[in-house]
């Protein structure tokens, strides 16, 4: 019997001869005829063809493309999930997992899966050396992750204390200061964004941007959104891109890249120029230029440094605003523990500049639980981090076959009933009242950072600057939202986490 593959070459010759009537309908006919022997296939005889899940994303991507664009795919995959139960078909090509025991055999460390095409497209130029993030290979990861350690260790993170909590005194003045942008309602997404670029802004290029001070540079934040939403929509079609459609179909996303691309290079050659000059300073960019990887000897090129800084400013950025954010969403619509993590604050320091890492801030075990669950509620991925297994592996006990990717979302697994009793609720004491084994299985659902060796090289980063930045809000200031304010925080899934508001009204604690 004739395959598809000979079949269709048959037809495009036929195509290249004279199209004659009888021709036209032959070509027609067994193009027809392919596709519905496609949708078959997909829906009787494929690997995956046993598991449930919606018709047309069995026998389709574009649903999921669609999801991406749109930026509501981590609530249709939590729809999925409670619709069709912990394993689900989202794509032809795709399951998803909303288990515990998928996010180890999937994300952890003796994992076999590895990231794939999703995170294999590039700048439009195509002149790309991949990132942390978007280094596909095993190998390629293990030397860029040894090599950005010492700049993410516990030692150079003490050095970049006194820098961030300089930056948090320019914010809390800022946010208090009824004449500064947006003038006395502060749209506080905004605000931590600012806080947060200018924090990496100084970190990764030596320079703040000086988001909280000047409008110059307000401009970079859409330019990131976009930035990570064509990723998000390519990641998932990367087909798109391959044909040569994607800047048909997303032009205006791209020609954003470019400009945010020429943005970060032009911050990395001010770096650079700097450095040769003497001007230099210890932060990340140094650091970088200055590590060795302790397996090879070798060092980062200055192209690479420069993109791995720029995936800081976006990465480590994202994290502690989409958390922040949400967090004050919750605190401001619930005065009584917002009161509660203050007077816990305030029993452990004295005054503002008090409030340091160490031993005090530690014991602020609701602080934590705050935090925890800002984390919770708004994961600054809060789709999906697909993988694939190249050879074929086990997931929670189902064999997955080569080519297939898999992946536990996120947004869904941390709102597990099972896992988050009452889970749209924020509830911070749930980490530290709840009985121990109830404690224990929430923790094992947890993964706003990954697991893993690709987890989240900048974690400790992120978690100094979220505890002192809520911290010191908590101690100086009030929040008052500016009229009602929903129960859910509201995220826009663009891999990254899009957000608006809350908008605040935030004065100095009598």
């Amino acid at each position: 019997m004739e395959d598809n593959q000979a079949f269709t070459t048959r037809l495009l010759r036929t195509a290249h001869g004279a199209l004659t009537p009888a021709n036209g309908a032959l070509l027609i006919g067994g193009l027809f005829l392919l596709l519905v022997w496609g949708v078959v296939y997909r829906l009787a005889f494929h690997p995956l063809a046993k598991y449930p899940g919606p018709f047309l994303h069995k026998i389709s991507n574009i649903p999921c493309i669609w999801y991406a664009h749109k930026g509501n795919r981590h609530l249709v995959l939590t729809e999925l999930h409670e619709k069709y139960g912990e394993v689900v078909r989202y794509g032809p090509n795709c399951l998803i997992f909303n288990t515990t025991k998928a996010i180890r055999d999937i994300y952890g460390s003796a994992s076999g899966f590895t990231k794939g095409k999703y995170y294999s497209h590039g700048p439009p130029d195509h002149k790309y050396i991949a990132n942390i993030v978007s280094a596909v290979s095993k190998a390629e990861h293990g030397r860029k992750r040894r090599l950005m350690s010492g700049a993410m260790s516990d030692t150079a993170i003490r050095k970049y204390e006194e820098f961030v909590c300089e930056k948090i005194s320019v914010f809390l003045r800022q946010v208090m200061d009824p004449k500064t942008f947006n003038g006395q309602i502060k749209n506080m997404s905004d605000w931590f964004n600012f806080l947060a670029y200018d924090i990496m802004g100084h970190l990764a290029f030596g320079k703040g941007f000086n988001m909280m001070e000047s409008d110059e540079h307000h401009y970079v934040q859409p330019l990131i959104e976009q930035f990570q939403h064509k990723g998000s929509v390519l990641g998932t079609a990367p087909w798109l891109e391959k044909y040569g459609l994607a800047r048909f179909l997303l032009g205006d996303m791209m020609s954003k890249q470019i400009k945010f691309q020429n943005y970060a290079a032009n911050q990395a050659a001010e770096r650079i120029a700097r450095e040769n000059a003497g001007d230099g300073i210890d932060d990340i960019f140094r650091l970088l230029m200055q590590a060795r990887d302790k397996e090879t000897g070798e060092k980062m090129g200055m192209e690479e440094i420069a993109g791995e800084a720029a995936v800081l400013i976006t990465a480590g950025s994202d994290t502690s605003s989409t958390a922040l954010s949400g967090l004050a969403h919750y605190l401001a619509a619930d005065p009584p523990r917002f009161q509660k993590l203050k007077s816990e604050i305030k029993s452990k320091f004295a005054t503002v500049d008090e409030i340091v890492s160490g031993p005090a801030l530690s014991s602020c075990t609701y602080l934590r639980a705050c935090i925890d669950e800002a984390l919770r509620l708004c994961p600054p991925v809060p789709g999906l981090l697909p993988r694939e297994n190249h050879s074929g592996g086990y997931v929670d006990g189902i064999f997955v076959p080569p080519g297939i990717e898999v992946a536990v979302p996120i947004w869904a697994i941390h709102r597990k009933p099972e896992l988050f009793p009452s889970p749209d609720m924020f509830r911070p004491e749930r980490w530290i009242e709840d009985p121990p084994e109830q404690i224990e299985r929430a923790r094992s659902g947890m993964m706003p950072f990954s697991i893993g060796t690709r987890g989240c090289v900048g974690k400790s980063l992120a978690m100094m600057e979220l505890q002192l930045i809520t911290a010191k809000l908590a101690f100086v200031a009030n929040i008052e939202p500016a009229g009602s304010l929903p129960p859910r925080y509201e995220l826009i899934d663009f891999f990254g986490a899009a957000r608006d508001g809350p908008y605040l009204k935030i004065t100095m604690d009598a």
